[in-house]
């Protein structure tokens, strides 16, 4: 379960230092060593309910409520880049941390910020890239080693090349040099080459349309659940297909679909 750091004694009241302190002690607590290759696998195991679906409005990145029943709820808005998604996450998971009595949290992209929502952006960026993943680099490299370091930490922690940027901002770079860097056109890294956790290890063929499946708000984890219970007669068919909210002959295909991507 997740720990309440509403709770907890800080040394300050500044919500960025909570922030960056509350993320080494969750890193700590849930045994993460280095790079967070599914956010919401581990993030699950808290028991919070995690849904991804496009959104109508792209300035949302993330939405948190505290339901009376479910308890926690996490949407994120998987309209957005699959790096700012991990990072939407990590945000929302510091608000399960910090802000679960308060009302329901909507998280905005590009808005003004209050300091609740610093807190949860030093979090995210410190849960996602510790120290260590950016303590090997210094000031005397050129440019160019520079850059693809820093494509290569991108790609080994699952983060925007502007994490890693703004986390090198107090690390003896001049704001010259943070202003280049986040103009620079390659660093922005492509599509083509960030894994989806949740379809690592899928076929080409399987790909696209569990892709779908998700991307309408049911997680692979969920699907998993309800066909077990079916299977071990826990639910009816007609349970399942209300669980799914789909038709007959769609749900057919899905869970023939989930047959061969759990033999895969």
């Amino acid at each position: 379960m997740p720990y309440d750091y509403s709770k907890y004694e800080f040394k300050s009241d500044n919500h960025k230092y909570q922030g960056i302190t509350a993320a080494y002690l969750e890193r700590e607590r849930l045994k993460i060593d280095d790079s967070i290759n599914d956010i919401y696998g581990l993030l699950r195991k808290q028991k919070i309910h995690i849904f991804r679906r496009k959104l109508e409005d792209s300035d949302i990145s993330g939405v948190y409520i505290k339901h009376p029943i479910a308890g926690h709820c996490v949407l994120i808005n998987y309209s957005d880049d699959l790096y700012r998604q991990n990072f939407s996450m990590a945000h929302e998971y510091c608000h399960v941390l910090f802000d679960s009595g308060k009302e329901q949290s909507i998280t905005y992209f590009n808005r003004e910020m209050d300091y609740v929502e610093i807190r949860a952006n030093n979090f995210a960026s410190n849960f996602l890239l510790p120290d260590k993943g950016i303590e090997s680099i210094n000031t005397d490299i050129s440019y160019e080693e520079l850059i693809k370091i820093i494509l290569d930490i991108c790609n080994h922690y699952n983060v925007s090349s502007k994490v890693v940027i703004y986390r090198l901002k107090g690390k003896r770079f001049s704001e010259k040099l943070i202003e280049r860097l986040l103009k620079d056109e390659r660093l922005i890294i492509s599509k083509s080459d960030k894994i989806d956790p949740e379809l690592a290890g899928a076929s080409k063929n399987l790909h696209e349309r569990l892709k779908k499946i998700i991307e309408s708000g049911i997680s692979l984890e969920f699907i998993e659940l309800v066909r077990n219970a079916y299977q071990q007669n826990e639910i009816s068919y007609g349970k399942m297909l209300e669980c799914l909210q789909m038709n007959i002959e769609d749900a057919k295909q899905l869970i023939d679909l989930w047959d061969v991507y759990m033999e895969v």
